[in-house]
């Protein structure tokens, strides 16, 4: 044993020469059970190439992540030999058991010399090693509760036709019920080193007709349309959540082979998506066909989650050989509420062909199944003087899930009445304004589960609604991947209404001086204030504030007494000369009895207040109130040119976009609200209006900002001096690529030499004369340009597309100048020179003296030492380093020049 894991350790680790070993796999994946705290059993399955003996691996050595590692022999196949599934394919199983030292993240993996050969997108495959991971986390068995791997139900083994659709899920399923999710990845050739210029199978023959996608959500890969025959591998990870947080992921590396054929796959028919309430029977038909002109037979098989569960597993009827076409199979699963969890099972249905000739080809079809919790049933609810009791029916029909699955109930509060549509695919109430009130809670009072509500206030209305909560239990009983039911109906109460509940605060006129309000409310409830302890007289005073301004004040005359309760009283009120233009106001109703100084005050309620915000040919309108009730959804409303009010449309959000408007034109609106308390004695609609406000549509709004592009004669490697040096900058015309261009006037042309500069304004283009601009940059080419629109009332669009260009240096040395002082030639100056900030550069006579030196990119030598001397005829020899300008600074070039200079005086 010792000898063996040596000699696998060194081909692991030491890397012998891997042609040694032949070509040999194709594809594979590590998948792991959870035993125990610190336990697992770990298999790892591997796909290989049968007829390459010599490679053949009765063991494998397998790395755990904690600095140990394992021999692992195959014990699949007969005599332990592997599985042989035809077309030069073995399947090998390898199993061991493993502890680890403490709870943590560790990475399973397996690591084997070499891959098959000839792989199109792994270049030199056979001599690229074969590696598979798993990453894991050792949860918390007693709190966290246990972590084992998803299980891949389809093999990584596919064949696809040149030109034909391609498509295969590995159909993850997780044991624990967490959630999944899958990337493609390259693969990898050892731990964190992925294979080196891999190419993803559409970057071979790239086109629009050859795209390649993986959906993150089900795992399905689709390849429309392979372009070249031959074997590809492509790898991804399945990531496994819980409560939002990474735990596992593992890598399956797979192999699909191309083929040039002219068969076409099968096609199945059959849902996609079904989510069902717990109990419900599901009964599919399935169809595929073959869809070549003398159609081959096809075997009809299915894979999923749903088929290995212990209670009531799914079942799956179709003939069991190849069979003619179409092929029919039945899918058929009678749920129940153990299986019920967050997310969905998958199903995958899979149709083989048998062709005349290799390869059979197959279509995939994934089903995604729900099953939710069902809803808690006749839920009732009792107000009392201190508290509201909410109660619903026991017992609830899942409560006897096995393995105490069921977990209790939730109950769920808001304030005023909302519509809930059951969605059995969305269970639970995120996003509805329901607030949790308490949780894992199952108290039973008279053969009925119960709920008692001591927190609601007077005068409010409070609605209920109560979910059934499921959850998986760790062996200490912990619960862990919590599971929401079907939300019940909704019951809404008040506490006893012994105070008035005011109905409406309606705008009824809108002016600075003398606008209108009109308010109603209603008496309280006899029965619960009683009358007989609380006799009259009955006293209601109206009082009023500025919205959310001042304390309350009364309204003159707004005083309203019954001497009897029998005795008839108003309980409306038009309040007059307010400024409802700029004010809104908010009310409430003093209620007492008897000589009782003040008893009961009903909640507040305030007008609509309604704000236009005026844009280009837009007025945007939003509105806010504060009010008890309700406010479901709102009408609104523009004057027309005989004075009334048309309604535009109906928003449930307080908030409506009025366009295609004229700039400069008055526009007048109003919000008209449906408003309800949710209760049954009240279940007429209370329509309040806003008051009007008028807004002037005006164009504040830019025109869009073109894109531009710069060119130079850099592009065209011409040979120009930097005096004569031009940067063009064009740009597109915007107003064909948005709206809100159409006043466009004039182009600003915006330029910065350095990214830090500021911007500026080099010329104003009239829109229509020119889409290009020539700038004459000088001595520096490099810098930033932008170019702005403008439109007629002078709004500018921002700086959004900004363009730089780099300066194209040039500097050339000649080797020979005459300092003879014939005017010609006399200066030992750059051949060529371009975009050159400084050099370094030194000239040497032949004994390595230095005699001149300078920074001037001119030079200008004469001929003459460091002295001022003349020199002698000869050759000398220079070094020079030369310093571009760039746009963001001053750069050194990488090479040093050097060469050598004829000095030449007697000519």
């Amino acid at each position: 044993m010792y000898s063996i894991l040596k000699r696998l350790l060194l081909v692991t680790i030491c890397g012998i020469p891997l042609f040694a070993w032949g070509t040999h796999n194709r594809a594979g994946e590590i998948t792991y059970v959870q035993l125990d705290d610190l336990s697992i059993e770990c298999t790892v399955t591997t796909y290989t190439k049968e007829s390459s003996t010599n490679a053949d691996r009765d063991s494998i050595l397998v790395n755990w992540g904690d600095g140990t590692f394992s021999i692992l022999f195959r014990s699949n196949g007969p005599d332990n030999n592997g599985e042989s599934l035809g077309n030069d394919i073995k399947k090998n199983i390898y199993i061991g058991r493993h502890t680890y030292p403490g709870r943590g993240t560790y990475t399973i993996g397996m690591q084997d010399p070499n891959r098959v050969a000839d792989v199109v997108n792994i270049p030199n495959s056979v001599n690229v090693k074969f590696y598979i991971s798993t990453t894991l986390t050792l949860l918390n068995n007693q709190f966290q509760g246990q972590n084992s791997s998803a299980i891949l139900l389809e093999p990584p083994i596919d064949f696809g036709c040149v030109g034909q659709p391609f498509t295969h899920n590995p159909n993850a399923s997780d044991p624990d019920g967490d959630s999944l999710s899958f990337e493609l990845i390259i693969p990898f050739q050892g731990p964190d080193t992925t294979i080196k210029n891999y190419e993803f199978p559409d970057q071979i023959l790239p086109g629009p007709d050859n795209v390649i996608t993986l959906n993150e959500r089900t795992g399905e890969f689709k390849w429309n349309f392979p372009q070249r025959e031959g074997e590809f591998n492509i790898a991804f990870r399945v990531n496994e959540y819980r409560k939002g947080q990474l735990i596992n992921s593992i890598i399956r590396d797979m192999q699909i082979e191309i083929l040039a054929c002219e068969n076409a796959p099968p096609l199945i028919s059959a849902e996609t998506e079904i989510c069902v309430v717990a109990g419900d029977t599901i009964d599919l038909n399935v169809t595929a066909i073959d869809l070549n002109a003398r159609p081959d037979q096809i075997l009809l098989t299915s894979t999923g989650g749903a088929f290995d569960l212990s209670s009531s597993p799914a079942t799956f009827e179709a003939p069991d050989n190849y069979s003619d076409g179409p092929v029919n199979g039945r899918f058929l699963w009678y749920t129940n509420c153990n299986h019920i969890r967050n997310e969905p099972y998958t199903i995958v249905f899979k149709a083989v062909d048998q062709p005349q000739t290799f390869p059979p080809l197959s279509d995939l079809h994934t089903l995604r199944i729900k099953v939710v919790g069902p809803p808690p049933q006749e839920v009732q609810g009792e107000a009392n003087q201190e508290d509201i009791i909410v109660s619903w029916a026991s017992p609830y029909r899942c409560e006897d899930a096995l393995d105490d699955y069921f977990y209790g109930f939730s109950i769920w509060r808001r304030i005023g009445h909302k519509d809930v549509i059951p969605d059995t695919c969305n269970p639970g109430l995120e996003g509805q304004g329901y607030t949790l009130l308490d949780y894992q809670f199952q108290e039973e009072a008279n053969g009925r589960y119960f709920y008692r509500d001591e927190t609601a206030e007077k005068g409010r209305t409070y609605c209920y609604r109560v979910l059934a909560e499921f959850a998986r239990k760790s062996p200490a009983g912990f619960p862990f991947n919590f599971v929401e039911s079907l939300t019940s109906e909704e019951v809404c109460l008040q506490l006893s209404r012994d105070q008035p509940l005011i109905l409406n605060v309606d705008v009824r006129s809108t002016n600075t001086d003398t606008g209108r309000i009109y308010i109603r409310w209603t008496r309280p409830v006899a029965e619960e204030l009683d009358t007989i302890q609380r006799p009259g007289p009955y006293v209601y005073r109206l009082e009023r504030r500025p919205t959310g301004i001042g304390t309350y004040t009364q309204v003159p005359g707004a005083i309203f007494t019954a001497p009897t309760w029998s005795s008839d009283v108003d309980t409306t009120w038009m309040d007059q000369n307010l400024n409802t233009v700029t004010t809104g106001y908010e009310y409430q109703v003093d209620f007492t009895y008897g000589n009782v100084p003040s008893f009961r005050t009903s909640e507040d309620a305030s007008s609509i207040y309604l704000n236009t915000i005026n844009t280009d040919r837009q007025i945007m309108l939003n509105w806010s109130e504060d009010v008890p009730w309700d406010n479901l959804y709102y009408d609104i409303l523009m004057e027309n040119d005989l004075g009334d009010f048309d309604t535009l449309g109906r928003t449930s959000d307080t908030t409506f976009l009025v366009d295609d408007l004229t700039n400069g034109e008055t526009y007048c609106f109003k919000v008209l609200g449906y408003g309800d308390y949710g209760l049954d004695d009240l279940d007429l609609l209370l329509l309040n209006h806003s008051q009007v406000a008028c807004g002037v549509p005006i164009d504040s709004v830019a025109p869009c900002a073109p894109e531009v592009n710069v060119t130079n004669p850099c592009d065209d490697e011409e040979d120009i001096s930097e005096e004569d040096f031009y940067n063009v900058i064009s740009w597109n015309d915007p107003t064909f690529i948005c709206e809100g261009s159409e006043d466009l006037v004039s182009f600003i042309i915006y330029f910065r030499r350095t990214v830090n500069s500021e911007w500026i304004a080099l010329d104003t283009i009239m829109y229509g004369s020119t889409f290009e601009y020539t700038h004459l940059v000088g001595s520096q080419a490099a810098g930033c340009y932008s170019v702005t629109s403008v439109d007629s009332v002078g709004n500018e669009s921002k700086r959004t597309d900004i363009n730089c260009v780099e300066n194209c240096p040039l500097y050339e040395l000649p080797n020979t100048f005459t300092p003879n002082g014939n005017g010609q030639n006399d200066l030992f100056v750059p051949r060529r020179k371009r975009f050159i900030d400084h050099v370094e550069f030194s000239v040497f006579n032949r004994w390595g003296q230095l005699v001149f030196e300078t920074e001037d990119p001119e030079i200008n030598w004469d001929g003459t030492n460091l002295n001022g001397e003349e020199l002698a005829d000869g050759t000398y020899f220079y070094s020079c380093v030369v310093f571009e300008s760039h746009y963001d600074g001053i750069l050194r070039q990488d090479n040093i020049l050097k060469g050598y200079i004829e000095l030449i005086r007697s000519q």
